[in-house]
């Protein structure tokens, strides 16, 4: 099993999350899911150091397409070690 992770900077998942409408038709539970999201950054931020060794990391910042074509990459290459 491949394990890819998104580097992302707090304030970045932050922007992303208020850009978002989850439930456009109920206000209410969108700011209650906004909520939510965000405080989930710190306890993420907080398990980055135990993801599995080989784990590779990817700015996911980049555009999706180029995300997906790193990935395709490290699926298509033979396995390290």
């Amino acid at each position: 099993m491949q394990h890819f992770f998104l580097e992302v900077s707090a304030d970045v998942l932050r922007a992303r999350i208020d850009a978002q409408t989850f439930t456009p038709d109920d206000p209410e539970h969108d700011a209650r899911t906004r909520i939510w999201r965000k405080d989930q950054i710190a306890r993420c931020e907080a398990a980055i150091p135990l993801l599995p060794a080989d784990t590779v990391s990817l700015d996911g910042e980049l555009p999706i397409e180029e995300l997906a074509t790193r990935v395709l990459e490290q699926i298509k290459a033979p396995p390290q070690g």
